[in-house]
């Protein structure tokens, strides 16, 4: 209360020479208790746009100038809610000024005022609590300075009173009156003065029951609006996931056909070529696996491997004297497209590829098992020169370490390796809680982001430079914690990423939402507040004038809730004693 009273000295001078202009009628007028704060939430509102668009812009021009608006809107808030006006009054007396300024301050000290400042010639005083939207004039925050000095065989007291909200003319002429009564020290004048009702403009921003009010609604709305932007964000996030998890699925297909046309056409090849040979040869005797022995060596990229594999694709019988298929393999190629096979890595030709050469071998459809085994060499032969324009890894995992690694550089040709890396140990978790049917797992996904439609998508820093990774993994066949899986790596600049924008951007959509939001909360507080202090600073009024011994206090009742039945029997307090009072009398 002292820093504001101090404010209104300061700031008092201003409006009390400006109290006759359009500003002085317009505080009178009726409309300024619901313009002024319709006026501060428009000013806020503008704000938070100006906010907005610095989360959005992130410059540092855009930061300055959210700067200067905050500024701005509170330099006016102040100037236009808080200062008041300072009046001082002279009065003469007979006593010496060691003993005005001592009845002085016996009068102000009866009168609630609390001293700040004292000695022999000086004396100043606070008094007022600032609450209501319509109180008595002891409740408004003022400072009195009392000083003397000798004149004329006697004394001449100076008042000076400052109180806040006196670009009002009514509360400027109660400082006036308020001064004036206490250079002449009239107790009887500063009563009355003291018992004047009036509205206080700018009641919600200055204490009370309607800053409470506002408070919790504000409260209550900046919890909601950050609720919103949190929820837009997460829900922005998981559309998002979703998008780019169906993206990168069917990128994987369209990679992994890529990776391998030019293995699957020399396989096709070397299938036509032994199917052909076959025809024009005897019947072949023994199994198609003794059978394909005979048929080599083979031209193909790597070594070939091949097997037969019964109706549900269990391997009956492998070839002998080089690589041959195992059902882990099998079941990984099948998987993956690409699958690990001792130091090699191995591709397995369709079925429907190798028609021919299973009739010719007299196998039913699907029981040929045909495929490449190769180095790392023979994949960067076939691999593509390019796959993307920026950075780009594929790494396919076996038991959840790195097999196989393609890796492509702006300028560079591809480079093939086994690679070092192992699935993270959250993606793991992830896909285990799916595996498992974990109901909570799709809301885990929706509150953290980055798992979603079987791919699990991380931000990660590779050799210095910020990659995004798609994981996307599948439990081993027959083992307890082993996993399979690929991955694909890009170079990223967050700042063009889209989901760095979510955030910032549901920010901006909240701060709008938010503007009306503040606009009828500030209204409403208002109009609640009003309907709720009347009354009760009425029945405040009304206890005190019993407290003193004025008994002839009634109210009307307002309203039929609690607070209408509490002025009525208040009514009736007073009358029966008044009524007891009149009969002691007699």
């Amino acid at each position: 209360m002292t820093i504001r009273l101090r404010l209104s000295r300061a700031f008092g001078g201003f409006w009390w020479r400006r109290r006759d202009g359009w500003y002085g009628r317009f505080v009178e007028s009726a409309a300024y208790p619901a313009v002024m704060p319709f006026l501060a939430a428009t000013g806020l509102a503008l704000v938070l746009v100006v906010l907005g668009f610095a989360v959005l812009d992130r410059t540092l021009a855009a930061a300055g100038w959210s700067v200067v608006a905050i500024g701005l809107y509170l330099l006016a808030t102040v100037l236009l809610t808080s200062f008041g006006a300072s009046v001082t009054q002279t009065a003469r007396h007979d006593s010496p000024p060691a003993l005005a300024i001592e009845r002085a301050r016996e009068l102000l000290l009866r009168k609630g005022f609390v001293a700040e400042a004292d000695s022999a010639d000086r004396v100043r005083a606070l008094r007022g609590s600032g609450a209501g939207a319509e109180s008595s004039w002891r409740d408004f925050p003022m400072e009195i300075e009392v000083s003397a000095k000798a004149s004329d065989g006697g004394s001449m007291i100076s008042v000076r009173c400052t109180g806040e909200s006196g670009r009002h003319r009514f509360i400027r002429s109660l400082i006036a009156r308020t001064s004036q009564a206490v250079a002449n020290l009239d107790p009887d004048a500063l009563q009355a003065i003291d018992k004047t009702l009036v509205q206080r403009p700018g009641v919600l921003f200055q204490g009370g029951l309607g800053t409470s009010i506002l408070g919790a609604m504000l409260g209550c709305a900046v919890l909601g609006t950050i609720l919103f932007v949190g929820a837009s964000y997460l829900l922005g996030m998981y559309v998002l996931n979703v998008t780019q998890a169906k993206n990168v699925s069917d990128e994987l297909r369209q990679m992994q056909v890529q990776l391998t046309a030019g293995i699957d056409a020399a396989l096709r090849a070397e299938t036509e070529r032994l199917a052909a040979r076959l025809g024009t040869s005897p019947a072949p005797s023994g199994t198609g696996v003794e059978v394909m022995r005979t048929l080599a060596p083979f031209s193909v990229p790597g070594e070939l491997v091949t097997g037969v594999a019964d109706a549900k694709g269990r391997v009956l019988a492998a070839s002998t004297g080089g690589p041959h298929w195992t059902q882990e393999a099998l079941n990984a190629a099948r998987k993956l497209g690409l699958a690990r096979l001792g130091n090699a890595v191995v591709r397995e030709l369709p079925a429907p590829h190798a028609r021919g050469l299973e009739t010719s071998l007299g196998l039913k459809p699907g029981q040929l098992l045909i495929g490449a085994s190769l180095a790392h060499a023979d994949l960067a032969r076939f691999a593509p020169p390019r796959m993307a324009a920026d950075d780009l890894e594929i790494t396919f995992f076996d038991s959840t370490r790195s097999f196989l690694r393609y890796t492509w550089r702006p300028g560079k040709p591809v480079q093939v390796d086994a690679g070092s890396s192992t699935i993270p140990a959250d993606v793991l978790a992830s896909a285990a809680r799916r595996l498992d049917d974990d109901w909570s797992a799709l809301l885990r996904d929706l509150l953290s982001g980055g798992d979603v439609g079987g791919i699990a998508i991380r931000s990660e820093v590779r050799e210095g430079a910020p990659y995004r990774v798609y994981y996307s993994v599948a439990k081993k066949d027959g083992a307890q914690d082993a996993w399979d899986g690929v991955s694909i790596a890009r170079v990223h600049e967050p700042m063009l990423e889209t989901r760095e924008w979510l955030l910032p951007l549901a920010i901006a959509l909240g701060l709008i939402a938010f503007v009306p939001l503040l606009i009828a909360t500030v209204i409403l507080a208002s109009t609640i507040a009003n309907r709720i202090s009347r009354p009760a600073l009425q029945l405040r009024g009304a206890l005190r004038s019993l407290g003193e011994g004025d008994y002839a206090v009634r109210l009307q009742p307002s309203r039929s809730d609690e607070i209408g039945r509490t002025q009525a029997e208040l009514s009736r307090t007073a009358e029966q004693l008044e009524r007891r009072k009149a009969d002691r009398r007699q």
